[in-house]
Protein backbone atom coordinates (compact mmCIF):
# COMPACT_ATOMS: atom_id res chain seq x y z
CA UNK A 1 0.00 0.00 0.00
CA UNK A 2 3.06 2.10 0.61
CA UNK A 3 4.41 1.49 -2.66
CA UNK A 4 1.31 2.14 -4.35
CA UNK A 5 0.65 5.38 -2.17
CA UNK A 6 4.11 6.96 -3.46
CA UNK A 7 3.58 6.00 -6.76
CA UNK A 8 0.42 8.12 -7.16
CA UNK A 9 1.54 10.92 -5.45
CA UNK A 10 4.88 10.81 -8.07
CA UNK A 11 2.41 10.39 -10.83
CA UNK A 12 -0.14 13.47 -9.30
CA UNK A 13 3.21 15.15 -9.33
CA UNK A 14 4.11 14.70 -12.82
CA UNK A 15 0.65 15.42 -14.18
CA UNK A 16 0.73 18.76 -12.49
CA UNK A 17 4.35 19.56 -13.86
CA UNK A 18 3.25 18.61 -17.72
CA UNK A 19 -0.05 20.75 -16.94
CA UNK A 20 1.81 23.72 -15.71
CA UNK A 21 4.36 23.82 -18.40
CA UNK A 22 2.13 22.42 -21.21
CA UNK A 23 1.75 25.32 -23.30
CA UNK A 24 5.54 26.07 -22.67
CA UNK A 25 6.38 22.68 -23.89
CA UNK A 26 4.01 23.10 -26.83
CA UNK A 27 5.50 26.91 -28.14
CA UNK A 28 8.75 25.18 -28.14
CA UNK A 29 7.69 22.09 -30.04
CA UNK A 30 5.85 24.80 -32.52
CA UNK A 31 8.71 26.35 -32.96
CA UNK A 32 10.88 23.68 -33.67
CA UNK A 33 8.73 22.45 -36.26
CA UNK A 34 8.39 26.23 -37.81
CA UNK A 35 12.48 26.09 -38.54
CA UNK A 36 13.60 29.15 -35.57
CA UNK A 37 15.43 26.27 -33.95
CA UNK A 38 18.54 24.95 -35.80
CA UNK A 39 21.26 22.48 -35.29
CA UNK A 40 24.18 21.66 -37.04
CA UNK A 41 27.76 20.33 -36.43
CA UNK A 42 30.60 18.42 -37.76
CA UNK A 43 32.72 15.94 -35.79
CA UNK A 44 35.38 13.45 -36.22
CA UNK A 45 36.17 10.36 -33.94
CA UNK A 46 38.62 7.33 -34.30
CA UNK A 47 41.40 5.33 -32.65
CA UNK A 48 44.53 4.94 -34.30
CA UNK A 49 48.34 2.79 -33.22
CA UNK A 50 51.53 3.65 -34.03
CA UNK A 51 54.39 0.71 -35.13
CA UNK A 52 54.93 -0.30 -32.25
CA UNK A 53 51.63 -0.35 -30.62
CA UNK A 54 51.26 2.98 -28.47
CA UNK A 55 48.52 5.55 -29.63
CA UNK A 56 49.17 7.62 -32.85
CA UNK A 57 50.03 11.27 -32.63
CA UNK A 58 50.11 13.50 -35.69
CA UNK A 59 52.85 13.82 -38.21
CA UNK A 60 53.50 17.42 -38.80
CA UNK A 61 56.59 19.42 -39.53
CA UNK A 62 57.60 21.98 -37.27
CA UNK A 63 57.07 25.53 -38.86
CA UNK A 64 54.43 24.19 -40.78
CA UNK A 65 51.04 25.61 -39.87
CA UNK A 66 49.19 22.88 -41.00
CA UNK A 67 49.26 19.07 -41.82
CA UNK A 68 48.08 16.55 -44.41
CA UNK A 69 44.56 15.39 -42.48
CA UNK A 70 43.52 12.60 -43.86
CA UNK A 71 44.72 9.41 -41.47
CA UNK A 72 46.45 11.66 -39.79
CA UNK A 73 43.94 13.12 -37.01
CA UNK A 74 45.00 11.96 -33.46
CA UNK A 75 41.78 13.49 -31.39
CA UNK A 76 38.37 13.34 -31.53
CA UNK A 77 36.68 16.73 -31.77
CA UNK A 78 32.89 17.76 -32.17
CA UNK A 79 31.30 21.12 -33.17
CA UNK A 80 27.15 21.79 -32.46
CA UNK A 81 25.71 24.74 -33.65
CA UNK A 82 22.36 25.92 -32.44
CA UNK A 83 20.86 28.80 -33.63
CA UNK A 84 16.94 30.40 -33.20
CA UNK A 85 15.48 32.45 -35.98
CA UNK A 86 13.35 35.33 -34.74
CA UNK A 87 9.57 34.47 -35.52
CA UNK A 88 8.30 37.74 -37.97
CA UNK A 89 5.25 37.79 -40.09
CA UNK A 90 5.74 39.69 -42.84
CA UNK A 91 8.09 40.65 -46.12
CA UNK A 92 9.19 43.86 -44.47
CA UNK A 93 9.84 42.53 -40.55
CA UNK A 94 13.61 42.94 -39.71
CA UNK A 95 14.74 39.05 -39.51
CA UNK A 96 16.91 37.94 -36.47
CA UNK A 97 18.92 34.79 -35.82
CA UNK A 98 21.10 34.10 -32.93
CA UNK A 99 23.91 31.29 -33.04
CA UNK A 100 25.79 29.62 -30.70
CA UNK A 101 28.62 26.80 -31.47
CA UNK A 102 30.13 24.54 -28.79
CA UNK A 103 33.61 22.68 -29.69
CA UNK A 104 34.15 19.63 -27.57
CA UNK A 105 37.93 18.34 -27.99
CA UNK A 106 39.22 14.93 -26.22
CA UNK A 107 42.61 12.73 -26.41
CA UNK A 108 40.90 10.00 -26.16
CA UNK A 109 42.33 9.30 -22.61
CA UNK A 110 39.08 6.89 -21.69
CA UNK A 111 35.57 6.91 -22.49
CA UNK A 112 34.89 9.75 -19.81
CA UNK A 113 38.22 11.83 -20.51
CA UNK A 114 39.47 13.94 -17.70
CA UNK A 115 42.16 16.70 -17.75
CA UNK A 116 45.42 16.06 -18.19
CA UNK A 117 48.02 17.01 -15.41
CA UNK A 118 50.64 19.53 -16.39
CA UNK A 119 49.99 21.67 -18.97
CA UNK A 120 51.22 20.83 -22.69
CA UNK A 121 54.48 23.00 -24.49
CA UNK A 122 52.68 24.73 -27.49
CA UNK A 123 55.76 24.65 -29.38
CA UNK A 124 56.39 21.01 -29.10
CA UNK A 125 54.58 19.22 -32.84
CA UNK A 126 52.06 15.94 -31.49
CA UNK A 127 52.02 16.88 -27.22
CA UNK A 128 49.00 15.95 -25.93
CA UNK A 129 47.13 18.56 -24.76
CA UNK A 130 43.83 19.42 -22.94
CA UNK A 131 41.05 17.93 -22.93
CA UNK A 132 38.24 21.12 -23.46
CA UNK A 133 35.41 22.34 -24.16
CA UNK A 134 35.35 25.76 -25.22
CA UNK A 135 32.52 28.22 -26.82
CA UNK A 136 33.56 29.38 -30.44
CA UNK A 137 31.02 31.94 -31.33
CA UNK A 138 28.04 33.43 -29.85
CA UNK A 139 27.09 36.17 -32.18
CA UNK A 140 23.57 37.52 -33.40
CA UNK A 141 22.53 39.15 -36.87
CA UNK A 142 19.42 41.18 -38.44
CA UNK A 143 19.09 41.66 -41.52
CA UNK A 144 16.13 43.40 -43.60
CA UNK A 145 16.08 46.27 -41.69
CA UNK A 146 17.51 48.80 -45.00
CA UNK A 147 15.25 49.98 -47.72
CA UNK A 148 16.28 48.35 -50.58
CA UNK A 149 19.03 46.11 -49.00
CA UNK A 150 17.12 43.16 -47.62
CA UNK A 151 20.10 41.34 -47.28
CA UNK A 152 22.44 43.83 -45.67
CA UNK A 153 23.20 42.45 -41.69
CA UNK A 154 24.21 43.69 -38.80
CA UNK A 155 25.83 41.67 -36.64
CA UNK A 156 27.92 41.94 -32.86
CA UNK A 157 29.72 38.76 -31.35
CA UNK A 158 31.92 36.31 -30.98
CA UNK A 159 31.89 34.68 -34.58
CA UNK A 160 34.25 32.57 -37.20
CA UNK A 161 35.05 35.13 -39.80
CA UNK A 162 37.08 33.51 -42.37
CA UNK A 163 37.35 32.77 -45.35
CA UNK A 164 36.84 28.92 -47.06
CA UNK A 165 39.85 26.80 -45.79
CA UNK A 166 42.18 24.40 -47.83
CA UNK A 167 40.37 21.37 -46.72
CA UNK A 168 42.42 18.71 -47.03
CA UNK A 169 45.29 20.36 -44.82
CA UNK A 170 42.50 21.97 -42.95
CA UNK A 171 44.58 25.54 -43.37
CA UNK A 172 42.24 28.51 -42.49
CA UNK A 173 44.41 31.13 -44.61
CA UNK A 174 42.22 33.95 -44.24
CA UNK A 175 41.15 34.23 -40.14
CA UNK A 176 39.70 37.65 -38.86
CA UNK A 177 37.85 35.28 -36.06
CA UNK A 178 37.25 37.14 -33.09
CA UNK A 179 34.69 39.24 -30.68
CA UNK A 180 33.53 42.42 -32.53
CA UNK A 181 31.03 43.54 -34.91
CA UNK A 182 29.94 45.30 -38.05
CA UNK A 183 27.53 45.69 -40.86
CA UNK A 184 27.79 42.61 -44.12
CA UNK A 185 26.48 41.65 -47.29
CA UNK A 186 25.62 45.82 -48.13
CA UNK A 187 25.13 46.08 -51.38
CA UNK A 188 27.90 48.12 -53.49
CA UNK A 189 27.40 47.42 -57.02
CA UNK A 190 30.06 45.64 -58.34
CA UNK A 191 29.49 43.56 -55.45
CA UNK A 192 28.93 43.48 -51.75
CA UNK A 193 30.57 45.04 -49.10
CA UNK A 194 31.93 43.99 -45.86
CA UNK A 195 33.25 46.18 -42.69
CA UNK A 196 33.62 44.77 -39.34
CA UNK A 197 35.89 45.44 -35.89
CA UNK A 198 37.26 42.63 -34.36
CA UNK A 199 39.41 42.33 -31.19
CA UNK A 200 42.47 40.16 -30.21
CA UNK A 201 43.48 39.09 -26.92
CA UNK A 202 45.72 36.86 -25.13
CA UNK A 203 44.52 34.06 -22.63
CA UNK A 204 47.24 34.65 -20.26
CA UNK A 205 46.06 37.66 -17.88
CA UNK A 206 49.28 38.35 -16.71
CA UNK A 207 50.12 39.99 -20.11
CA UNK A 208 49.12 43.21 -19.50
CA UNK A 209 50.36 46.95 -18.90
CA UNK A 210 49.33 49.80 -17.54
CA UNK A 211 46.32 50.11 -19.71
CA UNK A 212 45.52 46.64 -18.77
CA UNK A 213 45.89 43.63 -21.12
CA UNK A 214 46.74 43.44 -24.59
CA UNK A 215 44.41 43.81 -27.09
CA UNK A 216 44.79 44.01 -30.71
CA UNK A 217 42.19 46.20 -32.77
CA UNK A 218 41.45 45.14 -36.36
CA UNK A 219 39.24 47.43 -38.62
CA UNK A 220 38.33 44.92 -41.62
CA UNK A 221 36.84 46.21 -44.71
CA UNK A 222 35.73 43.61 -47.77
CA UNK A 223 34.41 44.09 -50.77
CA UNK A 224 33.37 40.19 -52.19
CA UNK A 225 30.65 38.16 -54.64
CA UNK A 226 32.70 40.51 -57.77
CA UNK A 227 31.85 39.04 -60.80
CA UNK A 228 28.60 36.83 -62.12
CA UNK A 229 28.30 33.43 -62.85
CA UNK A 230 30.56 31.09 -61.10
CA UNK A 231 33.36 33.79 -61.28
CA UNK A 232 34.24 35.56 -58.66
CA UNK A 233 36.58 37.48 -56.75
CA UNK A 234 36.88 38.93 -53.02
CA UNK A 235 39.69 41.85 -52.07
CA UNK A 236 39.88 43.37 -48.80
CA UNK A 237 42.72 45.09 -46.39
CA UNK A 238 42.39 45.01 -42.67
CA UNK A 239 44.27 47.66 -40.37
CA UNK A 240 45.70 46.36 -37.33
CA UNK A 241 46.98 48.69 -34.21
CA UNK A 242 48.22 47.23 -30.40
CA UNK A 243 48.55 49.80 -27.64
CA UNK A 244 51.85 49.79 -25.43
CA UNK A 245 52.61 50.86 -21.90
CA UNK A 246 54.64 49.60 -18.89
CA UNK A 247 54.81 46.58 -17.88
CA UNK A 248 57.34 46.34 -14.65
CA UNK A 249 60.60 47.94 -15.87
CA UNK A 250 59.74 46.92 -19.73
CA UNK A 251 58.15 49.81 -21.54
CA UNK A 252 56.11 48.33 -24.67
CA UNK A 253 55.78 50.66 -27.86
CA UNK A 254 52.31 50.80 -29.61
CA UNK A 255 52.44 48.55 -32.71
CA UNK A 256 50.25 49.15 -36.11
CA UNK A 257 50.33 47.04 -38.75
CA UNK A 258 48.31 46.68 -42.23
CA UNK A 259 47.44 43.37 -44.29
CA UNK A 260 45.56 43.18 -47.99
CA UNK A 261 44.64 39.98 -50.24
CA UNK A 262 42.82 38.79 -53.45
CA UNK A 263 40.90 35.99 -53.11
CA UNK A 264 39.76 34.38 -56.94
CA UNK A 265 37.13 31.48 -57.68
CA UNK A 266 35.67 30.12 -60.50
CA UNK A 267 33.37 27.09 -60.71
CA UNK A 268 31.66 25.13 -57.88
CA UNK A 269 32.55 22.76 -55.15
CA UNK A 270 32.87 19.59 -57.48
CA UNK A 271 34.71 21.54 -60.21
CA UNK A 272 36.43 24.48 -59.32
CA UNK A 273 39.26 26.55 -58.37
CA UNK A 274 40.28 28.80 -55.27
CA UNK A 275 43.15 31.30 -55.17
CA UNK A 276 44.37 33.85 -52.96
CA UNK A 277 47.53 36.28 -52.72
CA UNK A 278 47.78 38.13 -49.43
CA UNK A 279 50.63 40.34 -48.00
CA UNK A 280 50.95 41.68 -44.22
CA UNK A 281 53.27 44.14 -42.45
CA UNK A 282 53.92 44.83 -38.74
CA UNK A 283 51.34 43.76 -36.12
CA UNK A 284 49.39 42.26 -39.13
CA UNK A 285 51.90 39.33 -40.41
CA UNK A 286 50.04 37.15 -39.16
CA UNK A 287 47.14 37.64 -41.80
CA UNK A 288 44.63 36.78 -39.13
CA UNK A 289 43.21 38.97 -36.12
CA UNK A 290 45.69 37.62 -33.96
CA UNK A 291 49.13 39.05 -32.73
CA UNK A 292 52.15 37.93 -30.79
CA UNK A 293 52.08 38.90 -27.32
CA UNK A 294 53.78 40.70 -25.55
CA UNK A 295 54.82 42.79 -28.61
CA UNK A 296 58.41 43.00 -28.71
CA UNK A 297 58.67 46.07 -31.27
CA UNK A 298 60.70 44.06 -34.29
CA UNK A 299 57.24 43.80 -35.64
CA UNK A 300 57.48 46.62 -37.27
CA UNK A 301 60.10 45.77 -39.89
CA UNK A 302 58.62 42.30 -40.49
CA UNK A 303 56.70 41.43 -43.44
CA UNK A 304 54.83 38.48 -44.93
CA UNK A 305 53.55 37.25 -48.00
CA UNK A 306 51.09 34.06 -48.96
CA UNK A 307 49.80 32.54 -52.17
CA UNK A 308 47.60 29.37 -51.49
CA UNK A 309 45.63 27.23 -54.52
CA UNK A 310 42.85 24.83 -54.36
CA UNK A 311 41.57 22.67 -57.04
CA UNK A 312 38.78 20.17 -57.14
CA UNK A 313 37.93 18.27 -59.78
CA UNK A 314 35.60 15.74 -60.39
CA UNK A 315 36.74 13.60 -63.49
CA UNK A 316 33.50 11.00 -63.42
CA UNK A 317 31.40 9.29 -60.95
CA UNK A 318 34.44 7.33 -59.72
CA UNK A 319 37.14 9.41 -59.68
CA UNK A 320 37.76 12.93 -58.31
CA UNK A 321 40.48 14.93 -56.73
CA UNK A 322 41.50 17.82 -54.45
CA UNK A 323 44.79 19.19 -55.23
CA UNK A 324 46.47 21.97 -52.71
CA UNK A 325 49.05 24.23 -52.65
CA UNK A 326 50.92 27.08 -50.56
CA UNK A 327 54.02 29.27 -50.70
CA UNK A 328 54.95 31.26 -47.73
CA UNK A 329 57.72 34.03 -46.71
CA UNK A 330 58.11 35.96 -43.54
CA UNK A 331 61.19 38.58 -43.70
CA UNK A 332 62.57 41.28 -41.77
CA UNK A 333 63.84 44.82 -43.20
CA UNK A 334 67.86 44.50 -43.70
CA UNK A 335 67.74 40.83 -41.46
CA UNK A 336 68.18 38.10 -43.81
CA UNK A 337 68.65 36.10 -40.53
CA UNK A 338 64.96 36.11 -39.78
CA UNK A 339 63.96 35.05 -43.32
CA UNK A 340 61.45 32.00 -42.87
CA UNK A 341 59.90 29.72 -45.89
CA UNK A 342 57.29 27.15 -45.73
CA UNK A 343 56.02 25.04 -49.25
CA UNK A 344 53.45 22.79 -49.06
CA UNK A 345 52.19 20.09 -51.82
CA UNK A 346 49.18 17.93 -51.35
CA UNK A 347 46.60 15.71 -53.83
CA UNK A 348 43.56 13.36 -52.54
CA UNK A 349 42.50 11.16 -55.16
CA UNK A 350 38.94 9.44 -54.43
CA UNK A 351 38.76 6.34 -56.38
CA UNK A 352 35.44 4.86 -56.27
CA UNK A 353 35.75 0.71 -56.05
CA UNK A 354 31.67 0.51 -55.99
CA UNK A 355 28.47 2.09 -55.01
CA UNK A 356 29.77 2.79 -51.55
CA UNK A 357 33.58 1.84 -51.12
CA UNK A 358 36.22 4.51 -52.28
CA UNK A 359 40.29 4.16 -51.56
CA UNK A 360 41.77 7.83 -50.88
CA UNK A 361 45.19 8.74 -51.13
CA UNK A 362 46.76 11.55 -50.09
CA UNK A 363 50.48 12.02 -50.56
CA UNK A 364 51.45 15.88 -48.59
CA UNK A 365 54.90 17.27 -48.73
CA UNK A 366 55.74 20.46 -46.45
CA UNK A 367 59.22 21.98 -46.67
CA UNK A 368 60.59 24.27 -44.12
CA UNK A 369 63.43 26.86 -44.50
CA UNK A 370 64.10 28.56 -40.63
CA UNK A 371 68.05 29.00 -40.16
CA UNK A 372 67.05 30.34 -36.80
CA UNK A 373 65.87 26.81 -35.91
CA UNK A 374 68.38 25.07 -38.64
CA UNK A 375 65.24 23.96 -40.41
CA UNK A 376 65.77 23.43 -44.32
CA UNK A 377 64.18 20.04 -44.64
CA UNK A 378 61.19 18.40 -45.41
CA UNK A 379 58.05 16.19 -44.14
CA UNK A 380 56.43 13.93 -46.70
CA UNK A 381 53.40 12.09 -45.37
CA UNK A 382 51.36 9.20 -47.51
CA UNK A 383 47.98 8.07 -46.51
CA UNK A 384 45.75 4.89 -48.16
CA UNK A 385 42.58 4.88 -46.60
CA UNK A 386 39.44 2.56 -47.95
CA UNK A 387 36.14 4.46 -47.17
CA UNK A 388 32.79 3.69 -47.07
CA UNK A 389 30.52 6.44 -47.57
CA UNK A 390 26.77 6.99 -49.11
CA UNK A 391 28.77 7.72 -52.87
CA UNK A 392 32.32 7.40 -54.26
CA UNK A 393 32.22 11.22 -54.66
CA UNK A 394 34.90 13.20 -52.72
CA UNK A 395 32.67 15.61 -50.68
CA UNK A 396 30.67 12.12 -49.65
CA UNK A 397 29.65 11.97 -46.03
CA UNK A 398 29.49 10.65 -43.17
CA UNK A 399 32.83 8.67 -44.21
CA UNK A 400 33.92 5.32 -42.07
CA UNK A 401 37.64 4.99 -42.62
CA UNK A 402 40.24 2.44 -42.42
CA UNK A 403 43.54 4.06 -43.10
CA UNK A 404 47.34 3.28 -42.97
CA UNK A 405 49.68 6.58 -42.82
CA UNK A 406 53.86 6.79 -43.63
CA UNK A 407 55.74 10.11 -42.92
CA UNK A 408 59.39 10.62 -43.55
CA UNK A 409 61.88 13.83 -42.62
CA UNK A 410 65.04 15.23 -42.99
CA UNK A 411 67.56 14.82 -40.35
CA UNK A 412 66.79 18.62 -39.15
CA UNK A 413 63.10 17.43 -38.13
CA UNK A 414 64.87 14.62 -35.60
CA UNK A 415 64.34 15.28 -32.12
CA UNK A 416 61.27 17.89 -32.53
CA UNK A 417 58.92 15.54 -31.36
CA UNK A 418 57.44 14.84 -35.21
CA UNK A 419 55.26 11.58 -34.35
CA UNK A 420 55.30 11.80 -30.63
CA UNK A 421 58.23 9.99 -28.57
CA UNK A 422 57.65 6.46 -30.82
CA UNK A 423 59.68 8.32 -33.41
CA UNK A 424 61.01 11.36 -31.97
CA UNK A 425 64.82 10.18 -32.72
CA UNK A 426 63.98 8.62 -36.05
CA UNK A 427 63.39 9.92 -39.10
CA UNK A 428 60.08 8.02 -40.61
CA UNK A 429 57.50 6.43 -38.77
CA UNK A 430 54.06 4.18 -39.63
CA UNK A 431 50.38 4.84 -38.31
CA UNK A 432 46.85 3.09 -38.37
CA UNK A 433 43.76 2.94 -37.33
CA UNK A 434 40.31 4.35 -38.49
CA UNK A 435 38.03 6.88 -38.26
CA UNK A 436 34.46 8.83 -38.91
CA UNK A 437 33.83 11.83 -40.02
CA UNK A 438 30.94 13.94 -40.72
CA UNK A 439 28.98 17.08 -40.81
CA UNK A 440 25.36 18.28 -40.91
Amino acid sequence: MRIKRRAGIFLAAALFFLAQYAGADTAILKSISNGAFGFEGYMRSGSGSNLYGGKMQAFQAPGALSKYRLGNEQETYLETVFTNTGAHTGPKDVRTKLQVRLAYKTQQNQTEDNYISGPPSPSSIGTIVFDKVCLREAFGTMDNFIEGMPNAKVWAGQRFYRLPQLEINDFWWSDMSGYGGGFEDVEAGIGKFNIAYIGYSANDLTLQTDNGRYLKSNLHLMLKDIGKGRNKAAVWINGGNMAGGTSGTSVYPTLTGIDLGVMLNAGDEKNGNQMSLQYGRGINTSLSAAAAIPPTGAENGIWTVRFTNMMNKKINDVLSYQVVEVLQVWRRDNDTSADKNWASFGIRPVIGLSKNLALELEPGIDYVYDPSNNYDTSLFKMTASLRLAPSPEFAAHPRFRLFATYAAWGNGFVNQGIGGPAFNDKSHGLNAGLQCEHWW
